[in-house]
């Protein structure tokens, strides 16, 4: 005869354990059931309801989720990780209305924790309150300058308030947290440009260069302040800049037709309508060089 078993209960130790395997594997909906089994063993642990909260988080069933990190402070009022979830998930959910007075909260209780600044600095940069958004990056980097996407938003605040100078000092302070990072070298290099001092555009540019050629904000700087200083009557320089940037992308039509310009406002029209035919045969499209062509073969 087939002998009968019986089915021996799991002890909150391995309840505990398979819960925190489910949850390292992804597996979230079994999490879930093992932490809300956890429950009946422990049912005033914050950190289970708020495992429970983080594992409907990653499902994005943020109903249940806000539901079971407000029962986790329900519990524990000052628990950090449940605050700072609860905020994320506010401000993921973009009710900005919710997750400020949440982290404002952790905040107060724990001042010095940088990710909870950088939550709230998330949110202030999605939101119309700039004058908040540059007040508390600047607070922030006084205490916590490594903090990089800090820096960033700061910086993306400053230039859109065309704030040129503070916005050049800010991008200064990134660069002296990390100067490795060739995003800084480029908003350096275009803020400069926009304020007209070509030669420090110049030093920025190819600072970035050197650190990552390929970095394709940079790439397309280079056209740019090529253009600006033609504009500005510095051909020579126009053309330097130029060889160099199609030295790293040759096939980069805007750089041949800016090329041509130069070449033609040197009286070099052969040369020039040579560049502007480089320039079209890496884009037939190009406006301007088709433009210059047809002006310079017309009777």
């Amino acid at each position: 005869l087939p002998q009968a078993t019986l089915s021996v209960p799991k002890s909150k130790g391995a309840r505990a354990e398979l819960a925190s395997l489910h949850g390292d594997a992804g597996e979230w909906e079994a999490a879930i059931r093992e932490y809300e089994a956890l429950l009946e063993f422990e049912p005033g642990s914050d950190m289970t309801y708020t495992r429970i909260a983080v594992a409907y988080h990653n499902l994005r069933r943020f109903h249940q989720a806000e539901e079971n990190y407000l029962q986790a402070l329900e519990i524990r009022s000052d628990q950090l990780f449940a605050m700072h979830q609860l905020g994320a998930l506010y401000s993921g959910s973009g009710m900005a209305d919710k997750a400020i007075p949440v982290l404002n909260r952790a905040l107060s209780l724990y001042p010095n924790y940088p990710p909870v600044k950088l939550t709230l600095m998330r949110v202030y940069a999605a939101s119309d309150d700039v004058e908040t958004t540059i007040a508390f990056g600047r607070a922030t980097l006084k205490q916590h300058p490594e903090l990089e996407e800090v820096h960033d938003h700061l910086i993306n605040a400053l230039i859109n308030e065309s704030a040129w100078e503070d916005a050049l000092d800010a991008v200064g302070r990134a660069i002296e947290a990390d100067p490795g990072r060739a995003k800084l070298w480029y908003a350096s290099a275009a803020i400069h440009r926009i304020t007209g001092a070509l030669d420090s555009a110049i030093v920025s540019l190819e600072h970035g260069l050197t650190l990552d050629p390929a970095y394709p904000e940079l790439r397309s700087e280079i056209p740019t302040l090529a253009k600006a200083l033609l504009d500005k009557g510095r051909v020579e320089a126009c053309i330097k800049l130029c060889t160099k940037g199609l030295e790293i992308d040759s096939k980069n039509a805007e750089l041949w037709a800016v090329s041509g310009s130069a070449f033609l406002a040197q009286g070099m029209s052969e040369d020039a309508a040579r560049l502007f035919r480089e320039a079209l045969a890496n884009d037939p499209d190009h406006a301007e060089a088709k433009r210059m062509l047809e002006q310079m073969t017309s009777p």
